[in-house]
């Protein structure tokens, strides 16, 4: 079967396709159990459309959504078409109508997700209820009912925190589906598809939020103590305290360290959320590990008492936990701190200075530069003639003098020009 352009609709039994930026609606010629009376419906609407558009090359909606209960589906692999996702709803007995699998307008690669178009809510809910999380072209995916108005959600959203790693989507369904309706859930994995011991429960009402937090915050689910809480819009969290912080970044522990031994040298400053082990590829400890305070009082104070502490049989690195971009923006300033720290053991008391005025001679030079700490010596050089080649060398009496004077003469205005000041 051919591929299809992007912006088409696949349904079987059709004369055609109709092209629109938005979705076509199609009609199964297939026998269906409900009312013809609800295609002619459909038809009235499409002629209707059709009339207004005055459109002869194809059919376009006006209002694409009306007559349907859409679906989103999720986590699509690449490979899905939409003939794929058709057949998949159709082979499952639902009454499905059209599809779509959402495309690169530039490029027409999947981006992912689609949607299944079905006529009535009870037909999109039993969908939801056989296919969600069932397996599509090797990939697990979700799929809920889609809401066209971002408001309709309300808050609902909820962040589910120290899960346990070998919890997927079905797992986290489980653990909510009692609280009640659930749009979706999803467990956030690193690329090479490990989770990453947390993610989101959308309800459909913040009233069902906010049982769930009541309820399953601070249970033990599968040997973790999960934390629940409102999920907040990065746009509307609050930029990060230095100050305040819960998450603590522990470097240099032993091999043998595991998470009962990290945890009882560490709950002694409060209660504990989570411990975080890093390993490689091959499951053996990477040196260091992450511990989450529940108040970030007791965090500071670990890193307090514990940073710099002998524990086994190398000393430890506590400090507070950062963000990728973060820590290499600090990294960055160490190292540059560190540069400076060996330029300043290196140099030696012996300045270069150019760009001087041919007015400036060595009296002058040594008064001026005097401002920085004792000088033995300083020279203008100069030709055969006698006059200023325009550079001399000033000599201090120690390294932090002459970094003194690099850090505040270098680029000063000195007799109408600009110096360089600068080691030899």
């Amino acid at each position: 079967m051919a591929t299809l352009p992007s912006n088409q609709i696949y349904t079987p039994s059709f004369t055609g396709f109709a092209t629109s930026p938005h979705f076509t609606m199609a009609c199964l010629t297939t026998p269906s159990p409900r009312p013809n009376g609800v295609y002619l419906e459909l038809m009235e609407n499409v002629a209707n459309n059709v009339s207004d558009q005055n459109n002869s090359s194809g059919m376009y909606l006006e209002k694409p959504y009306e007559k349907f209960v859409s679906v989103y589906v999720a986590d699509l692999s690449d490979a899905v078409k939409d003939v794929d996702l058709f057949e998949f709803f159709q082979g499952a007995g639902t009454s499905i109508v059209t599809v779509k699998v959402c495309r690169d307008a530039n490029m027409g690669n999947s981006l992912g997700y689609g949607y299944a178009n079905f006529l009535y809510h009870e037909d999109a809910t039993l969908a939801i209820e056989k296919l969600n999380n069932t397996i599509l072209c090797g990939r697990q995916i979700r799929l809920m009912l889609s809401t066209r108005k971002s408001e309709e959600l309300g808050n609902g959203n909820v962040h589910v925190k120290n899960l346990s790693l070998s919890a997927d989507d079905t797992r986290l369904y489980e653990i909510f589906e009692k609280i009640g309706s659930i749009l979706r859930v999803k467990v956030k994995r690193n690329d090479d598809g490990s989770s990453r011991g947390y993610g989101f429960v959308q309800f459909t009402t913040k009233e069902l939020a906010d049982a769930a937090i009541t309820s399953i915050d601070g249970t033990i689910v599968d040997g973790k103590e999960l934390i629940v809480s409102h999920y907040v819009k990065k746009s509307e969290r609050k930029v990060n305290d230095p100050d305040c912080f819960n998450n603590v970044y522990v470097k240099n522990i032993d091999e043998e360290f595991d998470e009962t031994l990290i945890r009882l040298k560490f709950s002694k400053f409060g209660h504990i959320t989570s411990i975080k082990i890093e390993k490689d590829e091959n499951g053996n400890p990477r040196g260091f590990c992450f511990v989450c305070f529940e108040n970030p009082d007791d965090a500071k104070m670990a890193v307090q008492v514990m940073n710099g502490l002998n524990l086994g049989n190398k000393i430890l690195y506590v400090g507070r936990a950062m963000k990728k971009a973060e820590r290499v923006q600090f990294l960055q300033a160490q190292r540059e701190k560190m540069a400076k720290e060996r330029q300043i053991e290196t140099l030696g008391p012996n300045l270069f200075v150019k760009n001087l005025s041919e007015k400036v001679d060595d009296a002058i030079l040594h008064e001026y530069f005097k401002q920085c700490g004792l000088i033995t010596s300083a020279k203008v050089m100069r030709n055969d003639s006698g006059d200023s080649k325009g550079f001399g060398f000033v000599c201090y009496s120690s390294p932090e003098e002459a970094q003194k004077a690099i850090a505040t003469l270098n680029h000063q205005l000195f007799y109408g020009k600009p110096l360089y000041v600068g080691s030899t």
